[in-house]
Formats: C-alpha cells, structure tokens, sequence
C-alpha cells in the first residue's frame, strides 16, 4: 500500500484524518468513560460534565497521549503505513499503563 501524508502529492492524505487525530483514539472514549460513569438528568447536566471533566484533564495526562500517538506513528512508519490494530495489543508505551 502506497500512501504519502502530504498536501503536494497526487493522492493527498486528508489534514483531519481520524488515523493521525488523537481526539479520535483517545479523547472521545475517555469522555464517554468520565462523562457517563452515572445518570445524566438534562442537557445541561450533559454539558456541564463534558467541561468539567475537559477542564481536569491534567497536562501529565496529554503529555501520555502525545507520546502514545508518537509511539502509534512510529508503529505505523515501521510497519510501511499498514494497519497496526494487531499489533497493538502486543505493544504498549511505558507511560500508558
């Protein structure tokens, strides 16, 4: 499989790709997670727990993500851009325990 995340190339990589977006592989199970861990009486009960739990998240805790998506590329980079979902269960970063 032959692709280049670039904006100059033939075939381009979309700039919001859900394979290279951390919001994507990380923050929108962690919110659910969080956000649904009891009964939600309103809309505005909804809202106000998806910001409060947004507001929480420590810097400590995006750094893990960061690296974790590094790691993720680097998989993907030694693995000539193949999908990497197997080998993930056999390979995890340090700092994500």
């Amino acid at each position: 499989m032959n692709r280049i995340i670039s904006r100059h190339f033939l075939t381009t990589w979309p700039s919001r790709s859900p394979d290279l977006n951390p919001c994507d592989f990380w923050l929108w199970g962690y919110l659910k997670d969080v956000v649904y861990g009891g009964p939600i009486a309103s809309l505005a009960e909804l809202k106000n727990r998806i910001t409060q739990h947004i507001q929480n998240i420590t810097t400590e805790t995006l750094r893990s993500v960061v690296e974790h998506a590094v790691f993720l590329f680097q998989l993907i980079g030694e693995n000539d851009g193949q999908h990497i979902k197997h080998f993930l269960s056999k390979s995890k970063p340090t700092s994500l325990s």
